[in-house]
């Protein structure tokens, strides 16, 4: 794979998209103060809320997150990203209500060279997560940071990401 836009990457990125779009996880939902990761798929923040409330007590303080996953298969935005993902890890009130006051984001993106030294897996998304969770690694959510940017970043920590 090149460090450009290609046919190559093209289809592995199709590949990768139609693979998370078939087991709806390019939006959603799970508790983070868990070693579980199981995702909440299918539902709004508001119905999420309502969950949340509808069981104070397995739910209040205890804290959750968003994770959303977009794929570039376009030309016209190759300078910008070819994968991205959005983690907003926010509080759970004790009446089961979203604290979206001192939530956590991380936004990591790939561009060509992220992808042709490590392909996107599921797995890296978990790790980020808990990365976020804890405020090791935190970014706005508009730009984010590439993942190279961010492997550095956990390097000069000494975090190696294999071993979150």
């Amino acid at each position: 794979m090149s460090d450009t836009f290609t046919e190559e990457l093209r289809e592995y990125l199709k590949t990768e998209k139609e693979a998370l779009k078939e087991k709806q996880l390019t939006n959603f939902w799970v508790l983070c103060d868990t070693d579980v990761f199981k995702p909440i798929k299918n539902l709004s923040e508001q119905q999420v809320e309502q969950i949340l409330m509808d069981d104070p007590d397995k739910y209040g303080k205890r804290k959750i997150a968003n994770i959303r996953i977009a794929f570039n298969i376009s030309k016209k935005y190759a300078n910008i990203f070819y994968i991205s993902f959005v983690i907003v890890v926010m509080n759970i009130s004790s009446k089961g209500e979203l604290k979206t006051s001192n939530q956590k984001t991380l936004c990591i993106n790939y561009n060509a060279i992220d992808i042709k030294i490590r392909k996107f897996k599921m797995s890296d998304v978990k790790r980020f997560l808990k990365l976020c969770k804890n405020g090791i690694l935190n970014s706005d959510t508009m730009n984010g940071i590439y993942l190279n940017n961010a492997l550095e970043k956990l390097e000069k920590k000494n975090i190696l990401l294999d071993e979150v």
